[in-house]
């Protein structure tokens, strides 16, 4: 089964988030995406990566300069950044 592709539209929906947010993190380089037709996707890597971004900003209350940190150094699977983080920091 190939990977899904979702609008920003439909993110926007599935994340109950705004349009600018994801307009954000697009401009700020931490995610790609996919430009069919005049329309933009984000595949699911992507989507996955954005839920990420907005629990580190909003959950955890990261700063900018901390996310980008974050998302230097680990990789996904996300839920264990804190493990792979720790480990770098060691």
């Amino acid at each position: 089964m190939g990977e899904r592709y979702l609008t920003i539209d439909q993110v926007v929906r599935e994340l109950e988030t705004s349009a600018e947010a994801i307009e954000d993190q697009i401009r700020r380089g931490r995610i790609n995406t996919t430009v069919k037709r005049n329309l933009r996707f984000l595949s699911d890597h992507e989507v996955y990566k954005l839920k990420f971004i907005f629990y580190l900003d909003r959950k955890c209350q990261l700063s900018s300069e901390q996310i980008d940190t974050v998302l230097e150094t680990v990789s996904p699977p996300y839920h264990t950044w804190q493990e792979q983080l720790a480990a770098v920091v060691e």
